[in-house]
């Protein structure tokens, strides 16, 4: 049985492999630098945590064969056993969930709720950082997170989907909390913490916020090197010195490099985007002229 902390604002969180990234291991030191405890669950040794990170074996909450068992696009993948994982967590330990991509800028407002439930400015619950009280949720969350392993899945479908659905059900009194204390910057907007031109509007949104969510699957398509800290003059560079962060990374994103970058991605979403639209506007007109042939218009 795992010791729970005495402090029940302490974070917990997970990690598979041996090795962190420069930018996992800047957001697991900005919440020690903030004075909170921060576990890091893990089946292997990690060999470079960073000081006053707490090592826990994995397996004292999931073993590791279920590692293997959720599958998206027919393949094993570690993102839904990651949603398990961290149900279980909050249950057995009691600890507060951060996913590895969120660094934290400021210490937790004094006046959040006991539970830490996040809603998202589109309105569906996010899970990246997590905490809930009732055991009757957590339960049924590990529940329906259990009874679809084996099969394939949809992104989310055991994360913020599973989540808002047992939520709404429930009815459990489960007070949310804004976006912008924890994910003040979306998901579209998050490039922007890359660019020094955005970075008097990046603090604006994040004056009343404690972390930021860092999209770690957006960063990847982007390209972006997570070794590499990001240009001088962004809000990211800003805050990951303010943290002490940088000390991590190997080397700094010229400016030129990022905004090539970033205007890159930009437009390869665009490119979906269009592609998209302009096959509805073939599909939809097609749809029309095919009922029409098949149901002619009836005289009156």
């Amino acid at each position: 049985m795992l010791e729970k902390p005495s402090d029940p604002r302490a974070f917990g969180t997970f990690w598979y492999g041996g090795r962190l990234d420069a930018l996992e291991q800047a957001c697991a030191h900005s919440f020690i630098k903030h004075g909170y405890r921060l576990i890091l669950f893990s089946y292997q040794p990690i060999e470079n945590a960073p000081d006053g990170v707490e090592l826990r074996n994995a397996a004292d909450v999931l073993p590791e064969e279920l590692t293997k068992s959720f599958l998206l696009d027919g393949k094993p993948h570690l993102a839904p056993f990651s949603d398990l994982f961290r149900y279980k967590m909050i249950r057995d330990c009691d600890l507060v969930w951060t996913d590895l991509d969120v660094l934290m800028i400021k210490r937790l407002p004094d006046e959040l709720p006991g539970d830490i439930v996040v809603r998202e400015e589109q309105g569906g619950l996010n899970n990246a950082v997590l905490h809930i009280r009732s055991k009757q949720t957590l339960d049924r969350l590990i529940e329906q997170a259990m009874a679809v392993a084996g099969r394939n899945l949809v992104w989310g479908q055991t994360g913020p989907i599973l989540l808002t659905q047992v939520v709404n059900e429930l009815r459990e009194k489960i007070e949310t909390t804004s976006h912008s204390v924890f994910y003040p910057i979306e998901h579209y907007d998050l490039f922007k913490i890359l660019l020094k031109g955005s970075a008097d509007e990046c603090r604006e949104k994040c004056r009343g916020a404690a972390t930021i969510h860092l999209f770690n699957n957006i960063l990847s398509k982007m390209g972006y090197w997570k070794d590499i800290a990001p240009p001088a003059g962004s809000f990211f560079h800003e805050k990951l010195e303010e943290t002490g962060g940088l000390s991590f990374f190997r080397d700094v994103y010229p400016e030129n490099v990022m905004i090539h970058m970033t205007e890159n991605y930009r437009m390869r979403l665009s490119g979906q985007a269009l592609g998209i639209k302009a096959v509805m506007r073939q599909l939809i007109p097609s749809i029309g002229r095919t009922w029409h042939h098949y149901h002619p218009a009836q005289n009156s």
